[in-house]
Order: structure tokens, then C-alpha cells, then sequence
């Protein structure tokens, strides 16, 4: 697990700590240095979750959104609440984003959620621009983990 999952297994809980613009990689359009769906963020069902995200990019303005995956080229220009695959997993102006701070969301990760979907930045542009992860709520896991993609799943399959 890393640094940025904490996780307490006895109470089903997890707070996910994502930096926006973490480095360099993708022009910074990136999640814990991460884009273009590089990982996976698998999360067990039944449990809850808050997702912390902190703009550490000095220049852009970010957001998170859980979405549904997208197919090769079908990548919204932006994605706002309204796209929110899981209720309430977006931070709170997906579109606009935010500058130097912080924002966050909580869900329940409930069995009616299982599947698959992408940890999307709703800004204009940056997730069609790679700003993307892929994110699953799996019955299998026991704790929180992510998958490391060596080559990177496509858009639209997990």
C-alpha cells in the first residue's frame, strides 16, 4: 500500500491523499506523479472512504471526479458533478478546480458500485489530456491497494 492510502481494515475506512501536479510528468497534469492511467486504485467494497486532494501545482487549477470509464477518443472535454459515476465522489467545482489548496469528498464504496471507473480531473482539458487513473471497488480485496500498470490498461477497459 502506499504512503498516501491509510487505511484501517477493523473500521472499513481509507483517506486517499492525492496531490495534483505532484511532478513533471504528463506537463503535470498528474495524480501522485501518475496519468494516462498508469494505476489502478482498487477499494473494497463496504467501505468508506474519503478522498483528500491537494493542488500542489502552482500554475493550473485541478479537481477529482470518479467517472465511468471512457473509450479511446470518447473523453469529455470536462467533467463535472453531473458525471459522477458514484455519488457524491467529486470535489466540490469539478470544472473550475482549485489553485494552491485543498478539497475533498467521502462515499461509501457500496456493493451497488462495484466495477470500474477512472479518478478523472474535471478541469477543462486536463483529463482528456491524460489527467486520468483508473480506479475499482472490488468485493475480492481486503484493504485498499493500488496496481502498478506496467503497460498501461486502455481507456474504456479496465
Amino acid at each position: 500500500m502506499p504512503s498516501w492510502i491509510h487505511a484501517d481494515a477493523a473500521a472499513k475506512r481509507a483517506v486517499i491523499e492525492v496531490e495534483a501536479g505532484w511532478n513533471a510528468n504528463n506537463g503535470t497534469l498528474n495524480f501522485n506523479g501518475y496519468a494516462n492511467g498508469e494505476i489502478r486504485i482498487v477499494i473494497p467494497v463496504d467501505w468508506h472512504i474519503l478522498a483528500k486532494l491537494h493542488n500542489a501545482d502552482l500554475t493550473l487549477a485541478h479537481s477529482m471526479v470518479i467517472t465511468k470509464p471512457f473509450a479511446k477518443g470518447q473523453f469529455p472535454n470536462e467533467a463535472g458533478a453531473q458525471d459522477a459515476a458514484i455519488r457524491r465522489a467529486y470535489t466540490s467545482n469539478p470544472t473550475g478546480g482549485i489553485f494552491n489548496g485543498s478539497d475533498e469528498f467521502d462515499f461509501t464504496a457500496a456493493e451497488k458500485v462495484i466495477g470500474d471507473y477512472y479518478l478523472f480531473c474535471g478541469v477543462t482539458t486536463h483529463g482528456v489530456a491524460g489527467m486520468w487513473v483508473h480506479f475499482a471497488v472490488r468485493r475480492e480485496a481486503e484493504s485498499p491497494y493500488i496496481q502498478i500498470l506496467t503497460t498501461p490498461a486502455k481507456p474504456g477497459r479496465p
